[in-house]
Parts: C-alpha cells; structure tokens; sequence
C-alpha cells in the first residue's frame, strides 16, 4: 500500500517501534558486573592476558585520579581514562569498568582476545645453535653477577659511621641482605644489664652473627649491631669498611 493512500490507516502509516525494528542491546559486562576490578582480573587470567596496569597520582583536594591500562597479545594497547576518586578502591573500579566496557566494543560479546603474533626470524639470517644460546645465556648472567656486586661496592664506598644506618635500610630494600634480626636478650631475673644480638644473610649467602653484648640502651645497641653487619658485608665484597664506634 503507497503511503499516500487516503484510506490507509493511521497504524499502518505510522513508523515501527524500536523495539520491533531492532534487537535490544546486550547489557556490557562492566555494566553488570559488581567488583570491576575482580572481573577484570579474571577475564585476564582465563584468558591468559596480562594483568592491568594502575596509575595512581594525588588529585587536587583530598583524592586520587588513576587510570588502567593492559596490552592483548597481538600488542594492542587498551587504556582507561583518568577517574578521579577518594580512594585508590573508588578510582580502580571506575577506571576497570571503562577498561570492561572498551574491551568489550573491541573484541564483541565473547569478549576472545585476538592470537598472539607468531614471531618470524628473519629469512636468510642464520639462526644460533642451542649450544650457542646456552652459553648467551650463561653469560648473561655471569654480566649481571657482576653488575650487582659493582653496584654493591658503589653503595658501600659511601657508607660511613655518620649513614650507616641508611645505608644498612638501602641494603635491605635492594635485595642485598635478608633475615636480618636485631633483637634484645631476655634478661635473668634481677639484671638491669641489656643484652642483645644480631644476624643477617650477606649477598654472598653466608650468615654473619653478631655475639650477644652489652647495651647502654637499644637505641645504642642496635647502632652497633647494625654497623658491626654492614662491615662484614663490606668485607664479603673486598671492601675495608670501618663504621663501628667500638661500643654499644
């Protein structure tokens, strides 16, 4: 029927509703989901994606402003815009549930990140022996062995009795020492005498202790102990370091 019939109705001339012209839109996921972030984290993980990436910087006022990135295997990189927030929660959230939804306009409903790109070499560049790349590898580290224990004589060549606790804390936040313990001996009932003792793993995997002494106070004697430490790992790096005052 024309639409300029004059004895067409006023139904059949009238446009079709929405609803029967098309299909209704499929809730997004970071719409539906009720933790973004847990969500987003788990589609990273079953679809062995590598986790996000959060930058966090102090908002003006009393806050956060963050965003959210990751890279899908073929490279491409997804990022979130800033979200600001009043805590780190609020913004990782906010900033997930963007991540979601860009994910899911990239990729459709499934949500199946695209394969990873195979890596080609080169034609007509001959590749190494498997002896050869064993012994790259070897090398390697035997450079960053030695790269470590450079930068350890450098962290050391500055310490002195006036920084050496700064420079014990730095040893431990670069890896160089662990199971440190400085702690005071239980005294015998009736003794006002402080004792107490120390022990740290060096870089070289030995375990340095430092014999139970006598205190002025704990305060004095973890000074002493901790110099007495820093020696010996100068000493385990060929470096003679004298930073002990001689008395807790």
């Amino acid at each position: 029927m024309e639409p300029d019939d004059p004895n067409a109705s006023v139904a059949e001339l009238a446009p079709p509703l929405a609803s029967e012209s098309a299909p209704e839109t499929p809730k997004l996921l970071a719409v539906s989901a009720p933790n973004p972030k847990a969500t987003l984290f788990g589609w990273c993980s079953k679809r062995k994606v590598p986790s996000p990436v959060f930058t966090m910087t102090a908002a003006p006022g009393n806050g956060f402003e963050g965003r959210a990135q990751l890279t899908l295997p073929d490279g491409t990189l997804v990022a979130s815009n800033a979200h600001p927030g009043r805590s780190h929660k609020i913004v990782e959230h906010a900033a997930s549930a963007e991540l979601l939804t860009l994910l899911e306009r990239l990729l459709g409903p499934e949500m199946i990140p695209p394969p990873r790109a195979p890596k080609k070499p080169p034609k007509g560049v001959p590749q190494p022996s498997p002896e050869a790349i064993v012994a790259a590898r070897e090398l390697a580290k035997v450079e960053a062995r030695r790269e470590r224990q450079e930068a350890l004589r450098r962290l050391l060549s500055t310490a002195s009795s006036a920084n050496v606790r700064e420079t014990f804390t730095l040893l431990k936040v670069q890896g160089y020492v662990r199971g440190v313990r400085i702690e005071v001996i239980p005294a015998r009932a009736g003794s006002r005498v402080l004792m107490m003792e120390a022990q740290c793993v060096r870089p070289d995997g030995a375990t340095v202790h430092v014999m139970p002494f006598k205190a002025a106070s704990k305060e004095a004697g973890e000074a002493f102990a901790i110099a007495q430490l820093v020696e010996s790992i100068a000493a385990s790096a060929g470096i003679s370091l004298r930073v002990s005052s001689g008395e807790p």
